[in-house]
């Protein structure tokens, strides 16, 4: 009986050079039933072209033009098209190992998974062989709330979109932020939520490639302070649906807007930094910390935990002049 359809949806956006490495890590999937979504996301050089060589090379592959309108967008047009019975994303610089959807295919069935998801290898120019020598054997598998625990304690689970295998009803109609940097922040949690239960393979099958042009290597901006709405949003979200998880969750903002402030310190010119300041006091002040919240925390964070309760922006460039952070 032939395997369900799985439409793996690949947003290209000016990647010439690395785009041909990814679709063929697609095409020469072990699970062959595949349908493979190429949203070409207003491209000014030859990235367009390459798809088009591609959609003629291979009958499952379907090439959708549009005006830029960024990553989560070019995803959203991909669901919008996608016929699959499972969902999967592959970043257009990236490349899969041969045997990703296979074998995350079967650990879902094996563990009566509704998410399963793999491990990452992050290099410069990462390859077949580099991802087979970083992998183990093993699997973890996780309810929901353990799942969202490792989320927010960014271990093992992790937000990434597209080292994971999803049902398509589980998606259903939950798209990706538009205009958003930081666009799975927004996205992971939710689906992480409606998951029964997630299994995650120790096996390194997705190459995610490091470059100095990508979005998330761009000069730090006032754009990044995306990740603390996406991130108070997951809170407000906890707090209703996990609230065993709510103290965690609080604590992890707070260092995010540490953080977060701690860059705009380093980074931001005047008018901008004030901005950022303002943004954050008044993420601070909304979502105030008490000792119920940082009490299981080590020693450390929960001296600044502390510190940021008295003087928030003065724990930042405490932080800063002693070299603690980013």
């Amino acid at each position: 009986m032939e395997k369900p359809l799985i439409s793996v949806i690949v947003p290209v956006y000016n990647v010439e050079k690395y785009i041909d490495d990814c679709v063929n890590s697609i095409v020469e999937q072990h699970y062959k039933n595949l349908e493979i979504i190429l949203v070409d996301d207003g491209s000014t050089d030859s990235s367009g072209k390459k798809c088009d060589y591609w959609m003629t090379a291979d009958r499952r592959i379907t090439v959708i033009y549009q005006e830029n309108g960024g990553l989560s967008d070019a995803r959203n047009t991909g669901l919008s098209y996608a016929n699959g019975e499972y969902i999967g994303f592959v970043d257009s610089d990236d490349i899969i190992h041969p045997a990703m959807y296979e074998k995350l295919y079967t650990a879902m069935q094996e563990t009566k998974s509704e998410i399963a998801g793999c491990e990452i290898f992050c290099d410069e120019a990462p390859d077949i062989e580099a991802l087979e020598r970083h992998s183990k054997p093993g699997k973890k598998e996780y309810t929901s709330e353990e799942a969202l625990r490792k989320i927010i304690d960014n271990a093992d689970v992790y937000v990434t979109v597209w080292n994971k295998l999803y049902p398509k009803n589980l998606i259903e109609d939950i798209r990706f932020e538009r205009g958003k940097i930081h666009e799975d922040e927004y996205w992971s949690y939710q689906i992480i939520a409606k998951a029964e239960k997630i299994v995650m393979l120790s096996s390194c099958y997705y190459g995610y490639r490091r470059r100095n042009n990508s979005i998330m290597a761009q000069k730090y901006s006032l754009k990044n302070l995306d990740l603390l709405e996406a991130r108070e949003r997951r809170l407000k979200f906890i707090k209703e649906k996990f609230p065993a998880l709510f103290s965690l969750d609080c604590c992890r903002l707070r260092f995010e807007c540490v953080r977060a402030c701690q860059l705009s310190l380093k980074y931001l010119d005047k008018d901008d930094r004030e901005k950022s300041k303002k943004i954050m006091k008044g993420i601070v002040q909304k979502n105030p910390l008490t000792y119920r919240e940082y009490k299981n925390l080590p020693i450390g964070k929960k001296v600044w935990c502390f510190l940021s309760n008295i003087s928030f922006t003065g724990t930042c460039y405490l932080r800063n002049w002693l070299h603690f952070g980013p």
